[in-house]
């Protein structure tokens, strides 16, 4: 009985240890898995930041490219508006040269008038100058004919 007692006191002692054998490989099993938990954790942490510097890297490219494009949508309203002043100050010397051409246009006809005025005037003195010699003439040669006729008698 002694002996038997021994012997199921053996079983049970390597049962025992078997069993504690097994609870000790769970248990670095269990740890194992957790430790494996744990590096999956971090790894995909890792992932999300760096998706995250990925998104905000594609942002910052986006948001200089916007910006770029404003500012080129800026230089082009600015040149179209530099072309639209020039174009109004062309326009503008362009209708004072006009103004200044129909002025002059204007002064030549005048000065022309005055000179066809002058001419005319001049015409005019001219033909009366000759009507006034010519009644000289006709009075001296009736004064001729008048002393021709008294000198006869």
């Amino acid at each position: 009985a002694a002996e038997r007692a021994a012997e199921q006191a053996e079983e049970a002692r390597a049962a025992g240890e078997a069993r504690a054998a097994e609870t000790a490989a769970a248990a670095r099993a269990a740890e194992e898995a957790k430790a494996q938990a744990e590096e999956r954790r971090a790894q995909a942490a890792a992932a999300i930041e760096e998706g995250k510097q990925r998104e905000a890297a594609r942002r910052a490219d986006a948001a200089a490219k916007e910006e770029a494009r404003r500012a080129e949508a800026t230089d082009a309203a600015q040149a179209r508006a530099r072309r639209i002043a020039e174009a109004a100050q062309q326009s503008a010397l362009q209708e004072e040269a006009a103004k200044a051409k129909a002025l002059a246009a204007r002064d030549a006809s005048k000065a022309k008038l005055a000179a066809e005025r002058e001419a005319s005037a001049r015409e005019v003195a001219a033909k009366e100058e000759q009507a006034q010699a010519a009644v000289k003439k006709a009075a001296a040669e009736r004064q001729q004919q008048q002393a021709a006729a008294a000198e006869q008698q």
